[in-house]
């Protein structure tokens, strides 16, 4: 059985029963965030529509089982304008088949719990990017989807100093990437890990053109401080003088990888 509601900003329509299903019917901006609570098991369907959140907002407080989907043939997402998440994760959340994209300062996802992404675009554009896309102090899973940082205010030989695609931090942070294409054009490192991480698939891309109002990006495709293995994944950097593919002052293992380095 399906209802239909209209509460506070949104409009969406709902399945009853022990595991409901929120399809959301219009574009809507947030007011106010989404809890969802411990024992709780919801899927949320963007059906083809936009959330867009104002200053400091956090769309979903996750503490529960969360689905975050689109079920249309052309897929929508999320856009956070300034200084505001998607999520805060405590609990278990997947993403599948989302766009989602940062116009300015703000985190895409702040995950403590598991967090798990099989398709979509994660990316900022926006001209004072300077956060993670993603922040994981828990167990954060890659098999696919883009990951992209462009910072649009890079001018001669100056560009501010932007963060990381994905930041894994702490002894409880474990990181899992099976599968995606990373990409960064800014400077900061584009995977920055103190726990642990594998990477089994994937690959990663860094290009910068140095000419006119644009500069080098300094930074790292992965910098390491914990435990890190790599394997059956290839590595390229276009343009770009100052970056190290791999710099690691922790546990580093490597095999059946590749390294390409082209310049303009």
């Amino acid at each position: 059985m399906k209802v239909s509601k209209y509460k506070r900003e949104f409009e969406y329509s709902y399945t009853l029963g022990a595991f409901p299903t929120i399809e959301l019917l219009k574009n809507i901006q947030t007011i106010s965030e989404v809890n969802i609570p411990e024992n709780r098991t919801i899927t949320i369907d963007y059906k083809n529509h936009v959330v867009k959140s104002h200053k400091s907002d956090v769309f979903v407080n996750n503490n529960g089982t969360l689905t975050l989907t689109d079920s249309s043939e052309t897929v929508s997402g999320y856009n956070t304008p300034y200084d505001s998440k998607v999520a805060l994760n405590n609990g278990t959340l997947t993403i599948s088949k989302l766009n989602f994209n940062i116009l300015d300062i703000g985190s895409f996802i702040d995950n403590k719990g598991t967090l798990t992404i099989e398709s979509g675009t994660i990316k900022s554009e926006g001209a004072n990017v300077s956060s993670n896309l993603i922040s994981n102090s828990g167990t954060l899973n890659i098999s696919g989807g883009t990951y992209r940082s462009w910072k649009n205010n890079c001018y001669k030989d100056y560009c501010p100093e932007s963060s990381n695609l994905i930041q894994s931090l702490g002894s409880t942070a474990v990181l899992n990437i099976t599968g995606g294409r990373f990409e960064k054009i800014t400077s900061g490192d584009m995977i920055t890990n103190s726990g642990t991480m594998t990477m089994t698939g994937g690959t990663m891309n860094s290009s910068c053109k140095l000419q006119k109002d644009w500069m080098y990006c300094s930074s790292n495709l992965i910098s390491n401080s914990g435990d890190l293995t790599i394997s059956g994944v290839t590595f390229s950097t276009l343009g770009n003088k100052h970056v190290t593919q791999i710099y690691s002052s922790g546990n580093l293992t490597v095999s059946d990888i590749t390294f390409t380095a082209s310049s303009y």
